[in-house]
């Protein structure tokens, strides 16, 4: 019989420091690698929970705007009608007894009949409003006075930011009581 030599068995057992290195220099990419995809994809989800978040508050806010603006009732007597309205400039409206909704800082502020403003957008980088006559053509900035008497609708801008991710809405309100078979 043939006698087993001690030394071969451990060296076919064992690692060589090459080997060892060369395990520790793979697993080490394969972690970074690793690490950088999940890095991307947690960045990815948090950027899509601030974009939802951004476009559920841009929509709720524009959803007030909407709803107050095409409620704005017509000046009684006036013939042609012609809305209730105070003044418009880039960034506020006033109207009907003295609500309104303005940009101040960053937000978009809501005051009903003179009432406490209150905020109904925050990181507000834009709100814009534009008023727009029969014809659907812009007219000029700021409006008041009997100058108010040509806006038949609105162009509407909300943009919010926050953490580096902007959601914008536009709108176009149509103000109900001057349309076509409207009551006064």
């Amino acid at each position: 019989m043939l006698a087993r030599n001690p030394s071969r068995r451990r060296r076919a057992g064992a690692f060589t420091l090459v080997e060892l290195v060369c395990a520790m220099v793979i697993i080490g990419v394969l972690g970074s690698v690793t690490a950088a995809i999940v890095s991307r994809a947690s960045s990815s989800f948090s950027s899509a929970g601030v974009g939802s978040q951004l476009s559920g508050e841009a929509s709720s806010a524009m959803e007030v705007i909407t709803r107050r603006l095409r409620d704005i009732n017509a000046v009684v007597g006036s013939t042609p009608a012609a809305p209730n309205i105070t003044s418009v400039s880039s960034g506020a409206i006033t109207f009907e007894t003295n609500s309104s909704f303005a940009l101040n800082g960053t937000q978009v502020l809501y005051s009903d009949a003179g009432g406490t403003a209150m905020p109904i957008a925050a990181n507000v980088t834009t709100f814009s409003i534009v008023p727009l006559d029969q014809s659907g053509a812009a007219i000029a900035l700021p409006v008041s006075g009997a100058g108010t008497a040509a806006i038949q609708r609105f162009r509407i801008t909300l943009t919010l930011s926050r953490s580096g991710i902007n959601e914008t809405l536009r709108t176009e309100v149509f103000i109900r009581s001057l349309m076509a078979g409207a009551r006064p």
